[in-house]
């Protein structure tokens, strides 16, 4: 036998071979999920859904009277859930919203709280204004869910 010979039937053994390769992982493929259905009968899951609240305290740690003219404004604090909006001064003043007083007259009180009815934080920001020598005004944002429904069965 000569060279070409050789290689023609060399090159077709090469073909069949990589062929049989390529097709193998498809049958394992198609074995593995043959009994399933086509992507478009599957009847889809349902998309989770959310409540969303909010828990917002703005304060001011700084105020200086003498260049503002002014007194310290209060602090405010409002708890916005789906069906309203809560306002108080203190955290303590959302007890009757809630339904109970917080353990502690803090954010993490409330948020605690708030955990009782099913409500989970998911997220937090705070941002400060700063005039110098003026005041310095602060809002401390909660952001919080639960799946929609409410109160979670127990």
């Amino acid at each position: 036998m000569n060279k070409t010979s050789l290689g023609v039937v060399g090159v077709a053994a090469c073909g069949l071979a990589i062929g049989a390769w390529a097709a193998s992982p498809l049958r394992v493929g198609e074995a593995a999920v043959g009994g399933a259905e086509p992507a478009a009968v599957r009847p889809r899951a349902e998309p989770a859904r959310w409540e969303a609240a909010e828990l917002r305290v703005t304060t001011h740690p700084y105020w200086n009277a003498a260049t503002t003219g002014e007194d310290p404004p209060k602090a405010e604090v409002a708890l916005h859930l789906p069906d309203k909006t809560h306002k108080a001064e203190t955290l303590g003043g959302l007890a009757g919203p809630l339904g109970r007083k917080p353990a502690e007259e803090t954010a993490a009180g409330v948020v605690s709280a708030l955990g009782q009815d099913g409500w989970e934080p998911v997220g937090f920001a705070a941002t400060e204004w700063v005039n110098p020598g003026r005041a310095i005004k602060r809002t401390e944002v909660w952001a919080l869910k639960r799946p929609a429904g409410g109160r979670p069965k127990e």
